[in-house]
């Protein structure tokens, strides 16, 4: 497919996962979450021989983001904001190729942190397939970034696969490399932290559509203001909600 892809043809939306989705974005849901099947059910039956994969996987998630072509999904990423202090994210299988060292030394250096999950490109987007003029593995990438800094994280984490060169794109964005380990006994994936400090800046070299696309963002039920303000509110040095002066 050699298409050019306009900016003003796309749409960057943010959804919750499960729970109530407003009617006129119910559609663009359900082609999210049945992209998500489809590329995820193919991976999964290589990694781990899952013949069927349930849609609990997906709706575990707080929200995903999604950039859209004429309502067609091109590239999406689930995410979960969380406590890094609870021992409950501590253990939670997306950490399971961490080693514990480091895992114990993001833990003392970061408490409010967003964990993205299933991140996903359309076969059909992809510029190694195509010949599209935008990189939507990138700029989605940039996007997902750029969320971090705007809901006011402490960091973000990636296991980024080597062998599709999404450790690349995590460099190039900003990540920390910090270890390279092996994943199930069939690749190896690098190991990355953003952090708010270094993310905040640079996120404001980040390419002019994404800035494009985040001022125009679809938040229709406020999901970025609300983790926003519940990060503001959350006193995690004292082990409460702050006090109202």
């Amino acid at each position: 497919m050699d298409e050019t892809v306009k900016s003003k043809d796309l749409e960057f939306i943010i959804l919750p996962c499960k729970g109530y989705i407003p009617n006129q974005y119910k559609e663009y849901f359900s082609a999210a979450h049945d992209l998500w099947h489809k590329v995820w059910a193919k991976e999964l039956k290589f990694f781990d021989n899952i013949n069927h994969l349930h849609s609990n996987a997906f709706t575990q998630h707080h929200f995903f983001s999604a950039i859209y072509h004429k309502r067609v999904p091109t590239s999406l990423c689930c995410y979960t904001v969380t406590d890094f202090s609870l021992s409950s994210t501590q253990n939670d299988d997306w950490f399971k190729s961490w080693p514990q060292e480091i895992l114990k030394s993001m833990v003392s250096q970061y408490k409010k942190i967003i964990i993205p999950a299933w991140f996903t490109v359309n076969s059909k987007f992809r510029r190694t397939k195509n010949d599209h003029n935008i990189n939507f593995g990138i700029l989605h990438s940039e996007l997902g970034v750029r969320k971090v800094y705007e809901i006011g994280a402490d960091a973000s984490f990636a296991t980024a696969r080597i062998e599709r060169g999404v450790n690349q794109i995590c460099r190039a964005l900003g990540g920390t490399p910090l270890d390279i380990v092996p994943y199930k006994d069939k690749e190896d994936v690098e190991l990355f932290v953003f952090s708010k400090d270094k993310i905040s800046q640079q996120y404001k070299s980040f390419s002019f559509v994404q800035n494009y696309l985040w001022r125009r963002r679809i938040d229709p039920c406020g999901l970025v203001e609300n983790y926003k303000h519940l990060f503001e509110e959350t006193d995690y040095e004292n082990d409460g909600i702050k006090k109202a002066s």
